[in-house]
């Protein structure tokens, strides 16, 4: 009886669950090498959601956009508020509103909030971020995304990704191994992410870029593709998730400023000539009348030269510094509050100087890499 208790033992399952385990244990204590600087980019930000959006009186929220232009030290220099931001790359609507209740359910009381929509993700599903989210949803806000796309395979995704960490880095795992067989050398990821961290870390959770040498205001780039599509709309789900970060500020009194950051002025005419750019601002006029507590801060025509974007898009640290110094200065004033002007066009660009310490991109690895020949 036990000799064919022993012969039915199934060896060879047992085996293939040991090499699935002793896997899963290789990827997750080598994340550095498996997951993308932009992952651990949202994994930062959600855990400074809850460890030091708390200890601030202003919270930022949005995607690499903002994050490159909206500098917390700068900011608190013009305003006297303490800020944190917590915008990530490819930011989504509903990342937003996550961090910001898990802020305030960790304690935080800020009187203001700056959240930034990029159109192309407003316009895209959640599955847009699918390498994301497990960075930074536990299984309630998993489950709180999934009920509302309705998505069931969504959150059986998102679920695993947290019990199998190469689920989670299969993106990466997958071209890691492609490099290899072409004899290539697949990226160094750690080292990109320790900049990121580093650079967040110094400057409370913005990245501050280096200054433009080099970007003439080139449209060619998929980058400034994605700001002109043919027709522009917002992702019903997407705008579910505006309202209920509107409705859970007002709830606690909380001043809401959406921002609008600037684009190169050669994208923003595109935009104006095909109809996009008067789109997205109905869409965001539409929520004035049902929301008191928010205001829009419009950059759009402050005339942002080419000289001061790294690319369509994205500020140089001089732009990030005078976008920065001219929110700060909106919030000190409280602009928009108790008034019947609530969008807000902000002021001519001129370069602003600033003496607030902060730390850029270059100078993040140059301190990473005096470290490293130390030891």
């Amino acid at each position: 009886m036990s000799g064919r208790q022993r012969r039915i033992i199934p060896w060879g399952l047992l085996g293939m669950l040991a090499l699935v385990l002793a896997s899963e244990r290789y990827v997750a204590r080598h994340a550095l090498d498996f997951t993308r600087p932009e992952s651990w980019d949202w994994r930062l930000s959600g855990q400074a959601a809850r460890k030091k959006a708390p200890k601030c009186q202003v919270l930022c929220f949005g995607t690499s956009r903002v994050q490159q232009a909206f500098v917390p030290q700068v900011v608190q220099e013009r305003s006297g508020l303490r800020a944190w931001n917590l915008a990530t790359c490819w930011g989504q609507a509903p990342s937003s509103y996550f961090m910001l209740r898990r802020a305030l359910a960790a304690g935080g009381k800020p009187s203001a909030v700056v959240v930034e929509y990029h159109p192309q993700c407003l316009a895209g599903d959640h599955w847009q971020a699918v390498r994301f989210w497990p960075e930074l949803l536990g299984p309630r806000e998993g489950l709180d995304l999934a009920w509302t796309a309705r998505d069931a395979e969504f959150l059986a995704t998102t679920l695993l990704a947290h019990v199998f960490p190469s689920i989670k880095d299969r993106f990466q795992i997958r071209a890691n191994v492609r490099a290899a067989l072409r004899g290539e050398k697949s990226d160094d990821l750690a080292w990109n992410t320790l900049t990121i961290s580093r650079n967040k870390n110094k400057n409370r959770g913005a990245l501050v870029a280096i200054r433009n040498t080099r970007y003439q205001g080139d449209l060619s780039s998929p980058m400034a593709a994605g700001f002109l599509p043919e027709s522009w709309a917002c992702d019903p789900v997407n705008e579910g998730y505006i309202r209920r970060l509107l409705d859970l500020a007002r709830s606690r009194g909380i001043t809401v400023y959406w921002l609008i950051p600037p684009v190169t002025p050669e994208l923003q005419a595109r935009r104006e000539q095909k109809g996009l750019d008067a789109l997205y601002a109905r869409f965001a006029r539409g929520f004035l009348d049902r929301y008191p507590n928010l205001v829009v801060l419009d950059a759009r025509r402050s005339g942002y030269g080419a000289s001061v974007f790294l690319d369509p898009a994205h500020l140089d640290r001089q732009g990030a510094c005078t976008l920065s110094a001219d929110v700060g200065d909106l919030l000190r004033a409280r602009v928009g509050i108790g008034t019947g002007r609530r969008w807000i066009a902000l002021p001519a660009y001129r370069d602003l100087a600033t003496r607030v310490p902060m730390e850029d991109l270059s100078e993040s690895q140059v301190a990473l890499a005096t470290r490293r020949t130390r030891r």
